[in-house]
């Protein structure tokens, strides 16, 4: 998807008007929060945001107007929607536990 910016965005003597916004999950996004794991939670998702902007470089990401990053995450967060919803998996809630089924004795009178 390409994502027309608010602001065009000038970075190291390149202009960026549009960013490419990828509309799947790939692997490299799972690496990303996986490589990242023990940031901070807010720290995690600005790196996974950052990993959907295929032609941005990350050091460019902290320059982009407010309103554009809140655009991006829209688009992220219903990718991430998307995919949940694809694999049976709620966001925001925690997967249940399966209960723990321990054996009665034979001989206890229940």
């Amino acid at each position: 998807m390409e994502y027309g910016l608010i602001k065009p965005l000038t970075y190291k003597g390149k202009r960026y008007e549009t960013v490419t916004l990828s509309d799947y999950f790939k692997t490299r996004h799972k690496m990303v929060m996986a490589e990242n794991a023990k940031k901070p939670e807010e720290m995690q998702m600005q790196l996974l945001v950052m990993a959907f902007c295929e032609n941005l470089p990350k050091e460019a990401f902290d320059e982009l107007y407010a309103d554009d990053v809140d655009g991006i995450v829209l688009h992220v967060n219903t990718v991430m929607t998307e995919y949940a919803e694809s694999h049976g998996i709620v966001l925001g809630k925690k997967p249940r536990k399966r209960p723990v089924i321990r054996p009665v004795h034979p001989m206890r009178v229940i």
